[in-house]
């Protein structure tokens, strides 16, 4: 997306997700010279580093720093659990790490945006800011934190999300076979896994369907009864047998390891002699993402 259509889908998440909250898609300080302060305020600060080609419809990283402030009155808070004069600190605190995991979510949930972290304590990380010490009408209280976005495309819509604590970014994904990947979702290593096979693939074998650009690293074979299921071979179309294991076995699982083949390929079949209804196989197989 560019810089205004990027900015314009971050403040309709803020607008949806924290409807009582204005969006400033500006610079903390420039906020600060605004006389009128608002009770609830989101800041986004655009980002000094910004991708020269965003390539529209493909992904495009940037930081954005994200402030949230809440206005405090000046007059004393009490008669409740931790409310001292002039206000309650820790409800403030509360309520903004509150705002800031919900637009968090929220931005993540937009179907052109994806946020890295895991925010889980030890590495994404708020700031939190106590209202202003002295006579003010306009005291403010602050935090503020980081988030490393992923914009894709340049149009989005948005649905409240359901808030689930704990954002993860994961670059290992297992794909049961038959299964596609989801959208915006293309792992560093895949894994499909066959499940369990108890029927006879000694010739028709099992076809593995794998996604665009992926390479064959390795395969592993759960046997259930290993003195019986012999020969098993994984063999592409296109690049010959990558795998061949001949053979009994004396241990449940054999893993066999290959370096990278010249060229992915999309369909591989599994065979192997021996598979019954009570001499089952389950094969796992490992690729790699070389799609750049």
């Amino acid at each position: 997306m560019t810089i205004k259509a990027t900015y314009q889908a971050l403040q309709a998440v803020a607008t949806a997700a924290l409807p009582t909250f204005t969006f400033y898609g500006m610079h903390k300080a420039l906020y600060n010279t605004v006389k009128e302060i608002e009770d609830g305020v989101i800041i986004i600060e655009p980002p000094r580093q910004w991708p020269i080609n965003h390539r529209n419809t493909c992904e495009a990283y940037f930081d954005a720093k994200v402030w949230i402030g809440i206005r405090q009155s000046i007059k004393p808070a009490t008669g409740g659990t931790f409310e001292y004069p002039p206000y309650n600190e820790i409800d403030i605190r509360d309520t903004l790490h509150t705002a800031a995991l919900t637009y968090v979510n929220a931005v993540n949930n937009y179907s052109t945006f994806r946020v890295l972290g895991d925010f889980n304590g030890s590495e994404d990380l708020m700031t939190l800011l106590d209202a202003a010490d002295g006579g003010s009408t306009n005291w403010q209280a602050w935090g503020y934190f980081t988030i490393k976005v992923v914009s894709y495309g340049t149009s989005g819509s948005y649905t409240p999300p359901v808030f689930v604590p704990g954002l993860s970014y994961l670059t290992k994904y297992t794909l049961p076979n038959g299964s596609t990947l989801p959208t915006g979702v293309r792992p560093d290593t895949l894994f499909i896994d066959t499940g369990v096979i108890n029927t006879d693939i000694s010739v028709t074998g099992t076809t593995i369907t794998v996604p665009d650009g992926y390479m064959l690293r390795r395969a592993t074979y759960y046997i259930d009864t290993d003195d019986v299921i012999s020969e098993i071979k994984i063999n592409s179309i296109s690049n010959g047998d990558v795998f061949i294991n001949i053979g009994d076995y004396d241990q449940e699982y054999v893993s066999g390891i290959s370096t990278l083949v010249p060229a992915e390929a999309t369909t591989y079949t599994l065979t192997a002699t021996g598979v019954t209804s009570t001499s089952t196989i389950r094969a796992i197989l490992e690729f790699q993402n070389v799609q750049l």
